[in-house]
């Protein structure tokens, strides 16, 4: 947050840009709590998996909790592929 009160939010330690022929990603890498169905099921994944953690991140700026919260990281995951 700067002097104005305005949030930027930024992360793009790992990128990868999808082409043509290059249409999924396959890593098994982020942040748990922001992890799509997809990822957690270690299964390829394209950009709909973005827009996944975007909604996640959504939900936690306007509720200011998680939307997906657990103990332990497979009570996570369980609960991210039922959600």
């Amino acid at each position: 947050m700067d002097y104005k009160n305005n949030v930027k939010i930024g992360d793009f330690g790992l990128a990868k840009i999808l082409t043509e022929g290059n249409e999924y990603a396959e890593t098994y890498v982020g942040t748990p709590h922001y992890m799509s169905p997809e990822q957690i099921n270690n299964l390829k994944y394209n950009e709909k998996s973005d827009i996944w953690s975007a909604g996640c991140l959504l939900y936690e700026m306007a509720s200011l909790v998680p939307a997906f919260n657990a103990a332990n990281p497979l009570s996570l995951a369980v609960k991210i592929k039922n959600g």
